[in-house]
C-alpha cells in the first residue's frame, strides 16, 4: 500500500465535534461522506457532511471527538 497524493489525507474543515462514519480498513470512493461535523457551541446549525477528496482504504481514524480546523480525520492508501 502506499500514499499517492495530498488528497489522501482529510483534513477538518473548522472546529466541532467530529462523528466517523467509516472504520478502519474500509474501502471509500471519492465524494463519499466521511463522517458528520457537529456544531456544539451553535446547537441549532445542521451538522456539515466531511467528504472525501479520493477513494482507498482507510489505515487511519480519527475518534469521535473535539476536532479543530486542521486536525487530520482520516489517511487512506491505495
Amino acid at each position: 500500500m502506499r500514499v499517492i497524493s495530498g488528497k489522501d489525507y482529510l483534513y477538518c474543515p473548522e472546529n466541532g465535534v467530529f462523528e466517523p462514519w467509516v472504520d478502519l480498513g474500509d474501502m471509500v470512493e471519492s465524494g463519499q461522506t466521511a463522517g458528520l461535523l457537529h456544531f456544539p457551541d451553535t446547537p441549532w446549525r445542521e451538522p456539515v457532511a466531511v467528504r472525501f477528496a479520493s477513494s482507498g482504504f482507510v489505515i487511519c481514524k480519527r475518534v469521535p471527538a473535539l476536532s479543530q480546523r486542521g486536525h487530520c480525520l482520516f489517511h487512506l492508501a491505495a
